[in-house]
């Protein structure tokens, strides 16, 4: 069956001004065994630390764009026993920050080993925002990018792939994630987006396995049997 897209969500709001700040995503549609991803931009105007959400891993997080925003991708395998809603916590002194995050579920990637591999960055002032690609290890693999960018103009998602969600926060940053699968294995190229007005921007991507399916049994038992003559 693949990898298969179920759903997205969304949260974004002004900061409260103090040194912590807290804001919580509501899952989309997810069952056990699901793959969750979560994109996070925290913008902020002073310093700001935070871990890895409680149960994510594999985070791909681009350096800071000025100002202090960056973007961070983590992904988890959904047990079934979670809350329906997550609080990702900050920390620092997050005078004047706009916090915004974007959840995603997909069934069909691999539970014992679904994240391939992955990359982030940044870019200089344009109105293509280019994200460099990565190389699949298996055929039919997930792959997400993710871009942040300092307006509200419209986003166009690379060649071949799908906008999943466009956010724009509070203070005017907006965070888009797009996605297709790769049918084989291999270079992606880059990707590239495009925006209607030139902005800074930085980026993510991940790729993601798709779950092996064993052969059926009797595949097994007639490569193993022999055949007389």
């Amino acid at each position: 069956m693949g990898i298969v897209y179920r759903g997205a969500s969304s949260v974004a709001k002004a900061g409260n001004g103090g040194a912590t700040d807290t804001i919580t995503i509501g899952w989309p549609s997810v069952s056990a065994n699901d793959t969750m991803l979560l994109i996070i931009d925290p913008v902020v105007h002073k310093g700001l630390a935070f871990g890895s959400p409680a149960g994510f891993s594999n985070p791909n997080t681009s350096a800071g764009l000025t100002g202090g925003s960056f973007i961070a991708a983590y992904s988890k395998t959904w047990l079934g026993t979670e809350a329906g809603t997550l609080a990702i916590n900050f920390a620092g002194t997050v005078l004047n920050t706009d916090l915004t995050a974007i959840g995603m579920s997909f069934s069909g990637i691999d539970t014992t080993t679904p994240y391939d591999t992955g990359g982030a960055g940044t870019g200089t002032t344009n109105t293509s925002l280019t994200a460099t690609g990565v190389t699949t290890a298996r055929n039919n693999e997930l792959i997400v990018a993710s871009y942040l960018y300092t307006n509200a103009s419209a986003f166009t998602p690379p060649a071949g792939m799908v906008l999943r969600m466009s956010v724009a926060g509070p203070a005017n940053y907006t965070m888009a994630v797009c996605t297709s699968i790769k049918a084989t294995a291999g270079a992606t190229g880059n990707l590239v987006a495009t925006i209607g007005s030139t902005s800074v921007y930085a980026w993510t991507v991940q790729a993601f396995n798709p779950q092996i399916v064993g052969a059926p049994f009797w595949t097994n038992f007639l490569l193993s049997s022999e055949v007389d003559a």
